[in-house]
């Protein structure tokens, strides 16, 4: 579900903005360590590692990382890195004046590998330093070859890394007291050296081989031999140097002879490459790239086109060219110059005249004479004809003529008719051109476009400013034919005999019924029709808002935009392909529409970009199936089968650089902590805090000439559904204010090709939780919480129990008040007993007492006995008897019963209630208070005094 959910946006994609890559120079600005080339290579992942006197670099296809010499472990040891070689291990070799090191590309770490004793640790810097000036693979992939400039030879095993002493002594004393600048094995297992003379010996035998260079005006002695190469073809062994130019080792012969015995401008050789379709290159140290002929023993100019600077003044000190085809020239004190590749489909040719001169007016149209010849028109140097595109004859025109040409169509009788944008039209017959006359309502001087109804004989003219006109064939009658703009750009004639007319509208004229019909096209206002085309009974109309299908069989239209950024592409010419599909210039590219399906793609290829502009209606389709769209510099031609059959190249996608909050991150291996759990290149993992959220990541691929083609879709699986695109110009997933998580960033690229080939690429991004939410916080906020249960759950039963023990106390209470009603109502029944009996008088006695002394704290049972005249003994028992307590429990009932109804009655303070009842201290009042009532005395102010009226209360507390 999710791939049909991907596919309209990476169709969507295809069409996005593009901005070729074209032949670019990295200088020091653009993170080059300097300019003083000395070697360049490229490693398994496509990456282009460049040394010099200023440091090693690496390009990987969108930007360069510098590395420089630092003190402590882990660092480069030197500025001035002659060689980098990777071996069958994925091993990166680094050879600099100050020793040997291995470098780890997933730490981005440099390690020192010891080849004696007595070399410095790069910290305290004693000791000695071994200049490695080559690295070379030995045959067997298991060793390599050092050559130091110092010391000599090395050879070292790739898997232990040490020095592989025996046979590092036998290659030395096989080349006693040479000490090597350059060194080099061919495919004969034969070692070349470089050294104050040039050596060679064989590895298999550690024989030498004597190399006779004489009666070729070659001393070994003067020789500063720079380069070797062996040609893949012929195996024949080229050599660099630096006085003698270009020098050739004859096999059969064992002769070192000079290239070309011709003088040749070519002479100060400085490096050689040999490009994926064999061409051998040679640069030289003032007179830039030269191309070496083997068969013809010669070296001619190199041209390389749309390049910043002029190669031919250029120190050309390195050169190489990647997989992909891209080539890369190290230029002494300029820069590097990367070229992209061509893509090998869409071809890119200036149209030049008999001089070989290029022409440099724009190409407005094509046309086939009868004899066979191609016809160009262009706007600014007229009319050229010819066999071929490249070496054309201009038709000659008349000096009134401004040459501005836009369109030309050859009648049934082989005239040639001509418009031209400010001088009128003509016609050329027989050799000789004609200026048709201008008039002022018919025919003005501003023709555009042409088109010839054989079957009638009438050629009809496109006017700026008179709208459509025509001449007939037969008679030469001019006149007008009225439409609704006088701004016509297009016109085409279809197989019924109509003709197409653009304009601001679109209209249809049949010159059967001699009418006209306006096709409005609604979809878009203010559509200018630029092109027709018709194909399988449809009409095709390009116009400046996208491309209109009109159906002739239904009367219907149908729009497709082609929006690039939210603006329609403008459609400048259209041809049918022999791959049954519409194919397009337009002002972003070359696009591809396929009728059955709806798709487009844009091809925006470098060759294509070569061309500029594109213009209108300037398109040729070749009877082989070739077709040709002109534009400002030229024509670019190709074959859309061989375009949809060609094979996809495989561009694998990395990431390239990555900002947190704004602030570009890097790894550091020596630090305490990173963001990434690699260097960017070789990450599987971002890790970044909770307050540091927001970060941008740079993808690329590492073919230079692809990373401007592809199209890129990410998406941040784990934070959403939805897939973004980006283009080439700006290959950046951005994202800010990121939730905790763990989230994959997935990036896929689009390649043009066959069929639409994908790569993806992902890492991991996770964003920490703050502290105060890790899960050791959690689960001290459920130690917490659960003690909050806890605290509750107890008091919630302290509560229940202190209710218990209230309702017990008040249930007795009751019992007693019940028990002495129960007395009083049988005092009332009895007649023999009056209301004031004695024991009542007794009792009532008593409790005057006690109330009149209720605030005395030293009232007790001693005064109490006193008041009523009896004994303790006596007071006792008579307490017991009618009271059902002892006098102290009875004197404390009475003091807090009077408590509580003041405390819920007159709200008064706990301390005043406290003195007023007979207590000195008010805490003891409190703490007697709680174990009389079961509750403190805030608790029963609480709980009774919203209920100080109720009857009940009332009665609980009557003494």
């Amino acid at each position: 579900m999710k791939y049909k959910l991907l596919l309209p946006l990476l169709l969507f994609c295809v069409l996005a903005k593009v901005q070729a890559q074209g032949a670019r120079l990295f200088t020091s600005a653009d993170g080059l360590p300097g300019s003083q080339f000395i070697f360049m290579n490229q490693d398994s992942k496509g990456n282009i590692w460049i040394c010099n006197y200023g440091g090693l670099a690496r390009f990987d296809g969108f930007g360069l990382t510098a590395f420089y010499e630092a003190r402590g472990q882990n660092r480069l040891r030197s500025n001035s890195v002659y060689r980098l070689t990777t071996d069958p291990l994925g091993q990166y070799w680094v050879g600099t004046t100050r020793g040997l090191q291995l470098f780890h590309p997933e730490k981005e770490t440099f390690e020192h590998i010891r080849l004696e004793k007595g070399e410095d640790d790069n910290t305290s810097r004693k000791g000695k330093a071994i200049t490695i000036s080559d690295i070379i693979l030995l045959p067997g992939g298991k060793q390599l070859l050092l050559g130091s400039g110092i010391d000599g030879f090395y050879i070292i095993d790739i898997r232990t890394h040490k020095v592989a002493e025996k046979a590092t002594a036998a290659l030395r004393q096989a080349l006693k007291n040479i000490v090597p600048r350059r060194i080099y094995i061919d495919s004969k297992s034969r070692l070349w050296v470089v050294g104050s003379n040039l050596e060679v010996i064989d590895l298999k035998s550690f024989r030498p081989l004597p190399i006779n260079s004489k009666g070729f005006g070659i001393q070994s002695s003067d020789m500063e031999i720079t380069d070797f190469l062996e040609d893949r073809v012929t195996h024949t062994l080229l050599i660099c140097d630096k006085w003698n130019g270009v020098l050739v080792f004859d096999e059969g012969k064992r002769q070192l002879r000079k290239l070309t015995s011709q003088p040749t401008k070519f002479t100060s050789a400085q490096c050689l490459i040999q490009r994926r379709d064999g061409t051998l290159l040679v640069g030289c140290e003032s007179n830039g790239i030269g191309k070496i002929e083997l068969a013809q023993n010669t070296i001619t100019d190199y041209k390389i086109q749309d390049t910043p600077l002029d190669l031919a003044y250029c120190k050309i000190h390195s050169m190489i060219e990647d997989r992909w085809g891209n080539l890369y020239i190290g230029i002494y004190q300029k820069g590097m110059l990367v070229v992209p590749s061509a893509s090998g489909n869409f071809n890119f040719q200036q149209i030049t005249g008999t001089s070989s001169i290029p022409i440099q007016s724009a190409i407005t149209s094509f046309n086939h004479a009868n004899n066979g010849n191609i016809m160009v028109c262009t706007d600014g140097n007229g009319v050229f004809y010819g066999k071929s595109y490249d070496n054309l004859q201009q038709l000659p025109l008349p000096s009134f003529c401004n040459n501005a040409i836009q369109h030309m169509v050859t009648d049934p009788t082989g005239k040639i008719w001509i418009a031209t944008y400010g001088s009128g039209l003509y016609c050329y017959d027989r050799g000789a051109v004609k200026k048709i006359p201008d008039t002022k309502d018919i025919i003005n001087k501003n023709s555009c476009y042409l088109e010839c109804d054989p079957a009638r004989k009438v050629l009809y003219i496109a006017n700026i400013g008179t709208g459509l006109n025509r001449i007939d064939l037969r008679s030469g009658e001019m006149s007008h034919i009225a439409i609704a703009s006088p701004w016509v750009f297009a016109l085409k004639l279809d197989s019924k005999g109509r003709l197409w007319i653009g304009s601001s509208n679109c209209d249809c004229y049949d010159p059967k019924t001699n009418r006209l019909y306006n096709y409005r096209l609604e979809t878009i206002d203010n559509s200018s029709v630029r092109a027709f085309l018709e194909s399988n009974g449809l009409i095709y109309i390009g116009t400046n808002n996208g491309l209109f299908v009109y159906n002739d069989k239904n009367n219907s239209c149908r729009h497709y935009s082609l929006d690039s950024d939210n603006k329609a592409i403008s459609v400048l010419a259209l041809a049918a392909g022999n791959d049954n599909a519409i194919w397009m210039s337009t002002n972003k590219g070359i696009v591809r529409f396929d009728p059955k399906s709806g798709s487009m793609r844009l091809f925006a290829s470098y060759d294509i970009r070569k061309i500029g502009d594109f213009h209108s209606n300037a398109v040729y389709c070749y009877a082989n199936g070739t077709i040709a769209f002109g534009g400002d510099n030229g024509i670019i031609t190709f074959n859309p089968v061989s375009i949809i059959n060609s094979k996809t190249e495989w561009n694998p996608i990395h990431f390239s650089s990555l900002n947190v909050n704004g602030k570009p991150i890097t790894y550091d291996f020596n630090a305490g902590h990173n963001f990434l759990d690699a260097a960017i290149g070789y990450a599987t993992r971002i890790t970044l805090p909770y307050n540091q959220n927001s970060f941008s990541i740079r993808f690329t691929t590492s073919n230079y000439a692809a990373s401007s083609q592809l199209r890129y879709v990410y998406q941040l699986k784990g934070y959403e559904s939805v897939w973004h695109s980006t283009t080439a110009d700006n290959p950046l997933a951005v994202y800010n204010q990121l939730p905790p998580g763990h989230y994959t960033l997935r990036v896929q690229s689009i390649s043009e090709g066959k069929n639409l080939q994908t790569t993806e690429a992902s890492i991991d991004v996770i964003i920490n939780a703050p502290w105060y939410w890790s899960w050791w916080s959690k689960l001290c906020y459920f130690i917490i919480l659960l003690s909050l249960v806890y605290s509750q759950y107890r008091t919630y039963q302290t509560r229940q129990r202190s209710k218990k023990r209230l309702r017990t106390v008040i249930g007795e209470m009751l019992r007693i008040k019940e028990n002495y009603l129960n007395v009083i109502q049988t005092q009332q029944v009895d007649p023999s007993r009056s209301v004031d009996s004695g024991d009542d008088k007794w009792k009532k006695r008593v409790m005057d007492a006690i109330s009149s002394h209720i605030s005395d704290a030293d009232f007790g049972v001693e005064e109490l006995s006193h008041e009523v005249a009896l004994s303790r003994v006596h007071l006792y028992r008579r307490t017991k008897e009618l009271f059902g307590s002892s006098p102290n429990d009875l004197i404390k009932s009475v003091r807090m019963k009077k408590a509580g109804l003041m405390l819920i009655q007159d709200k008064t303070s706990i301390s005043e209630v406290a003195y007023e009842v007979g207590f000195s201290e008010p805490s003891y009042f409190s703490k007697s208070f709680k174990s009389y009532f079961n509750m403190s005395p805030k608790d029963f102010v609480a709980r009774y005094r919203d209920n100080a009226n109720d009857e009940i209360v009332q009665q609980l507390f009557e003494l």
